[in-house]
């Protein structure tokens, strides 16, 4: 039985992460999981910790290895400068259109 990571226990990576080790077990360890992103274990680490952003190349990694489209959708909205201020101007719009009624 692996252990749990108590504080990256509340990251989106580590959960996917540990959900798709469900069905492969390479997914419970840090060190087999960076290998197969290319990335060294520490980084994934400090990723599953919340230390450092993850790059969104990794993110489009760690979805296809973890079979988890969702974490590219959470990326785009809680983490890319870009989506970020799309989903503020449509939250503005949508606003706006509620004001005008």
């Amino acid at each position: 039985m692996s252990k749990v990571a108590v504080k990256a226990k509340d990251n989106i990576y580590y959960q996917a992460r540990i959900k798709a080790s469900e069905f492969n077990e390479i997914f419970k360890s840090r060190t087999l999981t960076a290998e197969q992103l290319n990335i060294h274990p520490s980084t994934l680490a400090r990723y599953e910790l919340g230390i450092i952003p993850v790059n969104q190349d990794v993110v489009i990694l760690m979805s296809e290895l973890y079979n988890d489209p969702s974490l590219i959708s959470w990326f785009c909205n809680n983490e890319c400068l870009i989506g970020k201020l799309c989903n503020k101007k449509n939250k503005d719009n949508l606003i706006a259109m509620k004001d005008n009624k």
